[in-house]
């Protein structure tokens, strides 16, 4: 996947490219330092530096380079055909598709600059890509279509999207045979981590970030006898299932913590065999690591960053805030959708013609 990711990526990059170089560009409202802002009554968040009011009064929070930036196009100035800095690119991409600039010489009639840029995505791109990428657009379509009524609770929803009714019949007894097989082959002692979820937790410490999520389409017994066949593999750092019958409706229902990274091909091979016979429910903003969606990966920030948020919490939050951007800047769901796709994009989230949803930096 990742060969077929790379065409449409460089094409991309090279169309923002040639449509950011074929104007000079200005800043279309006034800037004010932090200071000015509270002055005005508008305290900014942790991070920021100032703040850029667009024509319609719309304010922007800016950071230090936005900052830096936007004061440097207080003249019209044309980026540079050489630069290379994609930081750069991305923050005027999202400037002009904010309206905070916009071309020196545009007359009112001028397109916006998002509707200088063609379609993103290939719909017939779908069919050709795994059952979690495919679940991350049924993810982001409903955001699109409930994000003026989900309001702040708009990343709750991206969060769970894909909950299903569990299987008919899961009881609790059903999740403790599950609880017992993973007992077998964990090596970990058992502890109950929440209300939502039984836990295993090593006796050693690991840096590792990197979890497995499996998602087959399978009852607690068909996991159970699935696990039992797997062979000897490297130490878990941690695991979790549901507590409760209720949750077990989760597509990320169980969560493997490795120890070590060098752990992810040879435990998700080992998953893949075991669980072949299985469809997958497929799970959203996670990395698949097969077609059906039975098997994905994801990575927790480090301790010093936020470990509070998991991988999954922390892509929802992400794609929750670019949702409520292109909502805000167009009328038509049509619109919205086609700058959302850029917006990702910008920020390292398409590839294959699809979303990919790794989040691993802008192309």
């Amino acid at each position: 996947m990742q060969d077929v990711a790379l065409r449409p990526a460089i094409w991309a990059a090279d169309v923002l490219r040639q449509a950011l170089m074929g104007h000079a560009w200005v800043r279309t409202g006034p800037l004010y330092t932090a200071q000015q802002a509270r002055d005005l009554g508008t305290e900014l968040p942790d991070g920021f530096v100032g703040l850029v009011r667009r024509e319609d009064d719309r304010v922007f929070a800016v950071d230090g380079d936005g900052f830096a930036l936007l004061e440097a196009l207080d003249t019209p100035k044309t980026l540079d055909r050489r630069a290379t800095d994609k930081n750069l690119v991305r923050a005027m991409a999202e400037f002009a598709m904010d309206g905070v600039i916009a071309p020196a010489s545009a007359s009112a009639a001028a397109p916006r600059f998002i509707e200088m840029l063609p379609s993103l995505v290939s719909p017939s791109a779908l069919d050709a890509v795994s059952r979690n990428v495919q679940r991350s657009y049924e993810a982001i379509d409903f955001a699109l279509d409930w994000s003026e009524i989900l309001g702040e609770s708009l990343s709750a929803s991206l969060y769970v999207y894909g909950r299903r009714q569990p299987h008919d019949g899961v009881t609790g007894a059903d999740l403790e045979h599950l609880a017992a097989q993973i007992d077998k082959w964990a090596g970990l002692e058992r502890v109950m981590a929440s209300e939502y979820w039984q836990g295993w937790h090593g006796a050693f410490d690991s840096p590792c970030r990197h979890k497995l999520y499996v998602s087959a389409d399978a009852s607690p017994a068909g996991l159970a006898d699935a696990f039992a066949a797997l062979p000897a593999l490297p130490r878990l750092r941690g695991a979790k299932i549901p507590a409760q019958a209720y949750h077990y409706g989760r597509p990320d229902y169980c969560v493997l913590y490795l120890a070590d990274e060098a752990d992810v091909p040879i435990w998700s091979a080992a998953l893949r065999e075991a669980l072949s016979h299985m469809d997958g429910l497929g799970l959203s903003f996670t990395t698949p690591l097969d077609r059906k969606g039975v098997v994905s990966l994801g990575v927790d920030l480090p301790d010093e960053q936020d470990a509070s948020q998991s991988h999954r919490a922390r892509q929802s939050g992400l794609i929750a805030h670019h949702i409520h951007a292109a909502t805000q800047n167009n009328a038509t769901r049509d619109d919205r959708k086609h700058e959302l796709h850029w917006r990702l994009f910008l920020h390292g989230y398409l590839g294959a013609g699809c979303i990919s949803i790794e989040g691993n930096g802008a192309p």
